[in-house]
């Protein structure tokens, strides 16, 4: 899921069934190859190395501490910065849970279903954003 800096949702890979790392997911599908290079990716820590290996993205990523050591108040200064804008992703993934149906178990064997219900969520939360303002 991708998300804008108003909390709408842009983008929606297909649901992947247990536990799999978003990293992961995002390596597999085809979206790295269509962000325009003025677009800004602000990722969390679990993208570890999306920098390098996507050289022609804009990636925003927090500072990790180093084995054995610590940041710099510098770098914990960054980071709380970085997490203070990366937090209306959170947000937005927050608001799309609020149909319960995302936020737990989904255990219907209709494989289509699950992607229907994530589509359906992400369009009742961006319908909400549109009239919540």
């Amino acid at each position: 899921m991708v998300s804008d800096e108003h909390r709408r949702i842009v983008f929606l890979s297909p649901t992947a069934a247990g536990h799999q790392h978003d990293y992961t997911l995002f390596k597999e599908s085809a979206f790295p190859d269509h962000v325009p290079e003025a677009v800004c990716c602000w990722v969390d820590l679990g993208f570890q190395g999306m920098a390098t290996a996507y050289p022609g993205l804009n990636v925003v990523i927090p500072d990790k501490k180093p084995k054995g050591g610590a940041l710099t108040d510098e770098q914990k200064a960054v980071n709380f910065l970085k997490a203070s804008l990366r937090v209306v992703v959170e947000h937005a993934i927050g608001g799309v849970k609020r149909l319960n149906v995302i936020a737990h178990t989904f255990r219907n064997r209709t494989e289509a279903l699950a992607d229907q219900f994530m589509v359906v969520a992400c369009g009742l939360w961006n319908y909400h954003l549109q009239w919540a303002d």
